[in-house]
């Protein structure tokens, strides 16, 4: 072993060693994607998932073999680093091979010194992808085109993304046969990969890649350009349940609006077309400067362009652009780009709830999407003068599209004139129009049954309201309330995922198990109020909760009940009003409480802006005892809990007012709030106090199925005719000669 190889193993068992003690983030939110799973759905069938298939089995049969979501997070942040260790190794194969020693050396010190791939990769399917593209780019420049289209079939069915990198891949290869081998090996490897999923259900597979096709902009310059400064993670707005119907049906549910980043509509047209425009360029440019020698820097200049057109960029996106750079810019100047890069993605990391939140949500956001930008622009522009240097563009442009044209006339004059090749491939066509007639008869067209209908409801807190639907076998019901209601659901031998609040809706969603008619429950869990209520357990970790705090109005005061059913968390309850109005020398807040009965472990009342909480002022201390009245003002003179003054904030503008109990393990505490008010100018605003036990709502059901296979034999027959039809192609390339259609070599 050389020192090189030893600077890898060193790195895998420091890495191995640190990842022991990091504590479990976002590997636990993995082990939770494959719920469905565990009570029988089965995934590109049932439903669809945001990732191909490779960048999402093997994480969920992990998770089904796995007892805990413990032991599956660290088992999977050890899977992910020997991939990534075998990532690196490959790389520095190439580099090595391309530009020799030193610079393979400082290409691997790139990423082993990158703090992002350190923290991000536990829970990244980047990494999968990442592996399979090294290895290929490794079989590459041993020009084995066989080996090399198996393996970018598997790397794009990880993450699409080395997708942008398959044209330079082909154009590596000298003569049409080496080609032809790799992309027939590539869609065999495609096809055998996804082959049961094919089978059962190829539009809800298909709805992987163009499921989100409506979805907005995050993280990135255009989402700024687009007004949206939020992260990617749109749980809230698209709940992960909605996997279960098709795009076509939802579009159907929710149309585009500039309010849900899960079915957006851009504020400027021209957005989406630069986007796309800069992702042709992406594949065009490295092709018409492409040749063999150049093929690195070429990919950089790729990568580059691509993901500065890409609309979204998550922080796990550096453990694939991190090593792209690195093995693209040759010399040290890779460390400055990959260094920026990496200092780009800690900022973002930091915006958001986690390890990397002390500051507040989105505050580092704006900083980490612009040195993001500079440092791919900077590395498209040294790309591309690696790249151009010493030659003449209009010239080269002009004698590559002329090749091309030449090279494809000359192409199809040989085939269409040799009676050999003609004769071989008429079975292959043949093979094709029979699979067209079989899909058409197996599956028929692409389109989801989705049938809506209104209902009035009434709901309230003290029964559960019911509501009958009749449905076939394996329909999805959805009922959709026009207001935002904490509600409880219950139906009989059904899956009832957690229901959502969603912006202004609520959402209840039902997958009965048997055809028929079903009952399904709806109540609300706290009263219809005019402020946002939410409960949480916190002791190192944060759970929800509901359901533990009643609400009870009497004349103009509002009695409080919350319980702690947790033996060892805290219990803290927020009751949140929404308010608009600028701090300045007038401004006071109002509030009085009575502690009626219970144990406080403290109330505060927290003033939130749009970066998050800026001031929080003790309403009733740990001490309180049942029975005292609490009458605090807040004004220029005071102070809060961590010694800030109210007038440091003179000129703020206030978004919420947050009315925040703690309570300690098994307490309980009842709490009467008569006043919550502030005045400014001069001018007083009482905040509403009113609680509703019951409301009448003009719900919308909506029935939806789309496509139950229900001949499998027949689908396997299907399915199995491509597969017959690419290795019969495989077998031409390999077979028949092609004489007269190879392309020059490439120097």
């Amino acid at each position: 072993m050389n020192r090189d190889t030893h600077i890898i193993i060193a790195y895998i068992l420091i890495v191995a060693f640190l990842y022991i003690f990091f504590p479990l983030g976002f590997e636990v939110n993995w082990y939770h994607f494959f719920d469905p799973m565990r009570i029988g759905f089965i995934p590109y069938v049932d439903f669809q998932v945001g990732y191909p298939v490779l960048g999402f089995m093997p994480y969920g049969l992990l998770a089904l073999l796995c007892p805990s979501e413990r032991i599956y997070g660290y088992v999977m942040r050890y899977i992910n680093l020997a991939l990534l260790s075998i990532s690196l190794f490959a790389i520095y194969k190439v580099v090595d091979r391309h530009r020799g020693q030193r610079d393979a050396l400082f290409t691997l010190l790139a990423p082993i010194l990158s703090a992002s791939i350190l923290i991000g990769n536990p829970y990244s399917n980047d990494v999968i992808a990442l592996c399979f593209f090294s290895l290929a780019l490794f079989f590459l420049m041993r020009k084995s085109p066989m080996l090399c289209g198996l393996l970018m079939g598997l790397a794009i069915f990880a993450k699409l993304y080395p997708l942008l990198l398959l044209p330079m891949f082909l154009a590596f290869f000298e003569n049409w046969r080496e080609r032809l081998s790799l992309l027939t090996s590539l869609v065999l490897s495609v096809l055998l990969l996804n082959f049961v999923f094919l089978v059962l259900n190829p539009y809800m597979l298909c709805e992987t890649f163009f499921g989100n096709a409506g979805r907005g902009p995050w993280e990135t310059i255009w989402a700024f350009l687009s007004g949206y400064y939020s992260h990617g993670g749109v749980e809230h707005t698209h709940p992960y349940f909605e996997g279960f119907f098709t795009y076509a049906q939802l579009e159907q549910i929710y149309p585009l609006t500039h309010a849900d980043h899960a079915f957006y509509l851009y504020s400027n047209s021209a957005i989406p077309l630069v986007m796309s425009s800069l992702l042709l360029l992406s594949f065009i440019v490295p092709l018409i400067l492409f040749t063999r020698k150049r093929i690195l820097k070429l990919i950089g200049l790729s990568s580059s362009l691509f993901f500065l057109a890409s609309k979204g960029y998550s922080p796990q996106f550096s453990i694939f652009t991190i090593p792209l750079l690195a093995l693209s810019v040759p010399g040290k100047k890779k460390f400055v780009l990959t260094s920026l890069l990496d200092a780009a993605t800690i900022l973002q990391m930091m915006n958001w709830s986690g390890w990397f939140a002390p500051f507040g949500e989105g505050v580092f956001l704006l900083y980490a999407v612009l040195l993001r930008t500079v440092v791919l622009v900077s590395a498209f522009i040294i790309c591309f003068n690696y790249t151009t240097s010493g030659l003449r563009m209009r010239k080269v442009i002009v004698t590559r599209v002329r090749s091309f044209l030449s090279d494809l006339a000359h192409s199809l004059h040989v085939f269409f004139a040799s009676r050999q090749i003609v004769k071989r491939t008429v079975p292959l066509v043949a093979l094709i129009l029979v699979f067209s007639l079989l899909f058409y008869t197996t599956y028929g067209s692409y389109a989801g049954k989705l049938v809506g209908y209104d209902r009035e409801l009434e709901v309230n807190t003290y029964e559960m309201n019911g509501i009958a639907v009749t449905h076939d076998l394996k329909e999805r019901i959805y009922i959709i309330i026009p207001e935002s209601l904490d509600v409880g659901v219950d139906a009989s031998d059904c899956y009832i995922p957690e229901e959502e609040k969603i912006g202004n809706t609520t959402r209840v969603f039902v997958i009965p198990y048997h055809k028929g008619e079903t009952n399904i429950y709806i109540n609300l869990s706290y009263p219809v109020t005019n402020f946002y209520i939410d409960e949480v357990l916190i002791n190192g970790d944060v759970k929800k909760v509901k359901g533990s705090v009643t609400l009870h109005q009497e004349d103009s005061s509002l009695t409080i009940t919350a319980e702690n059913p947790d033996e060892q968390k805290y219990y803290v309850l927020y009751l949140s009003w929404s308010v608009s109005f600028r701090i300045n020398e007038s401004t006071t807040v109002c509030a009085t409480l009575t502690h009626l009965d219970g144990n406080l472990n403290g109330t505060v009342l927290a003033l939130v802006d749009e970066r998050g909480v800026f001031f929080d002022y003790e309403l009733i201390p740990g001490d309180s005892k049942p029975g005292m009245v609490w009458e605090k003002v807040i004004n220029a003179s005071s102070t809060d809990a961590f010694g800030r003054y109210f007038t440091d904030f003179l000129g703020k503008n206030v978004s919420d007012m947050n009315l925040v109990m703690t309570l300690k393990p098994s307490t309980n505490a009842t709490v009467k709030l008569d006043v919550l008010s502030y005045s400014t100018n001069g001018r007083k605003t009482q905040l509403p106090l009113t609680v509703q036990d019951s409301i009448i709502c003009n719900a919308t059901v909506y029935l939806g199925e789309f496509f139950n296979l229900k001949n499998p034999p027949v689908g396997i027959i299907t399915w199995s005719i491509p597969v017959i039809a690419a290795l019969y192609a495989h077998y031409l390339v390999r077979r028949v000669k092609v004489e007269g259609i190879n392309n020059k070599r490439h120097n």
